[in-house]
């Protein structure tokens, strides 16, 4: 009778996207600090652009290009200090939450059930699993985006 329960359990297809829907803010966050820190980025080479033509034509002003690319470079500093803390803050929220979860259901199956799964393969869903999503929202995110930046 145990052995029919367990066949029963339905299997969800899930997916990456899926499973951060409910930081959906979060995420939105992180990436306007990623846009805004790669923006902020690609104005480098337009100041020193700037600063070549202006050598050429014998107006170049070191105190003007000094104190330009010195903002920009604080700016730059700082969005991209806040976008690595939040990235942290972000993925590990989602990793606690995640073990909380399948610790949930986990802890509300009989032990055939857990015999079946194995031991090892609910460790590999509690660690290596939730860290590789962690991984993923803490750098490939952030990653595509400002790929994406950089090549528009």
């Amino acid at each position: 009778m145990k052995q029919e329960k367990i066949d029963e359990i339905p299997k969800k297809k899930s997916n990456i996207f899926g499973l951060l829907k409910p930081y959906k803010k979060s995420i939105i966050t992180l990436l306007i600090l990623t846009i805004t820190s790669s923006a902020l980025g690609l104005i480098i080479p337009k100041i020193i652009a700037r600063a070549i033509d202006a050598y050429t034509q014998k107006q170049f002003i070191i105190y003007d290009f000094v104190l330009e690319f010195g903002i920009i470079m604080i700016l730059i500093f700082i969005f991209t200090y806040i976008q690595n803390i939040f990235q942290i803050y972000t993925s590990e929220k989602v990793a606690k939450d995640l073990r909380e979860k399948i610790t949930d259901k986990v802890s509300r199956q009989d032990y055939l059930f857990i015999e079946k799964i194995t031991p090892a393969k609910l460790l590999t869903n509690l660690t290596s699993d939730i860290d590789s999503i962690k991984l993923f929202i803490s750098q490939a995110i952030v990653s595509l985006v400002s790929s994406v930046i950089i090549v528009i």
